[in-house]
């Protein structure tokens, strides 16, 4: 239920930062999404000693998003996206198999080195992708496009789950997911990338292929989520948002979107 109603007190803000032509305002606000999120993922871990660091690092992140990640000098080879496109792979990656292998979220929470560098990554860099989207020519309708068929795929999950939910504990981390509410979750995702992808260049095959793999990768970032959760005896990241948990558990699955997408276009820009 929160994957569901959760976002629509986000979209206010979300909506007016994201079309108002002052650019900092969205800034700003994911800015303080991502702030938010590496405070909450190290209280999650248990590293609240550490947390400043984190932060730090994140303002910087997001300063440098800001600005399209570009570089000084010695670091402008990082300006470039195959750089992007390798971090955001390997954090992917460990996410994935942290899903499976409960030996690889323990390490990562367990050790303080790795739980900063990895929260950084995971939450800063990550959702920083959010603020390059925005800075690229029709990034307000990029935006509109990615937040309708992520959080789609999230509300058609949560219908179609409810009311015929029948095929549980497909996932044992998160037990409640069936095959029916993930049938309406890809259902929910391609439905709505049918009805905008047009809107941003996407033919009906590109629109079909994206709204398929948003929902997955929406998918994805829930599961990665909880199993961070589960792993160190959590049920919500945090309770900023009321009953509905916290910064982490309304972004998860665009947490893992964002940088997929945002490649995604420069790719079929190119």
């Amino acid at each position: 239920m929160k994957k569901f109603f959760a976002p629509l007190l986000f979209l206010p803000f979300l909506a007016y930062t994201t079309f108002i032509e002052e650019k900092i305002f969205f800034t700003i606000l994911i800015g303080s999404v991502i702030l938010l999120g590496l405070f909450e993922f190290y209280n999650m871990v248990q590293k609240e000693d550490w947390w400043f660091l984190g932060l730090l690092a994140g303002i910087l992140l997001i300063g440098s998003a800001s600005l399209g990640y570009k570089y000084p000098l010695f670091l402008s080879f990082l300006s470039s996206p195959f750089y992007g496109v390798i971090i955001s792979s390997f954090i992917l990656v460990l996410l994935f198999f942290g899903i499976f292998a409960r030996k690889i979220v323990l390490a990562i929470a367990n050790n303080s080195i790795l739980a900063i560098i990895f929260g950084i990554l995971y939450v800063g860099f990550l959702l920083s992708h959010l603020i390059l989207i925005r800075g690229l020519s029709g990034g307000s309708f990029y935006l509109l496009y990615l937040f309708s068929v992520v959080w789609s795929a999230d509300g058609g999950g949560w219908i179609i789950g409810k009311h015929f939910g029948k095929h549980r504990n497909i996932f044992p981390i998160s037990p409640n997911k069936s095959i029916e509410g993930l049938i309406g979750a890809i259902t929910g995702s391609v439905f709505i990338s049918f009805l905008l992808g047009g809107y941003i260049g996407f033919s009906l095959l590109i629109s079909f292929v994206s709204g398929f793999l948003f929902s997955l990768l929406g998918l994805l970032g829930d599961l990665a989520e909880s199993s961070f959760k589960r792993n160190v005896g959590k049920k919500d990241s945090d309770s900023w948002i009321s009953e509905y948990g916290g910064i982490l558990d309304v972004f998860d699955s665009i947490i893992i979107s964002a940088p997929i997408f945002y490649y995604l276009i420069l790719f079929l820009g190119a």
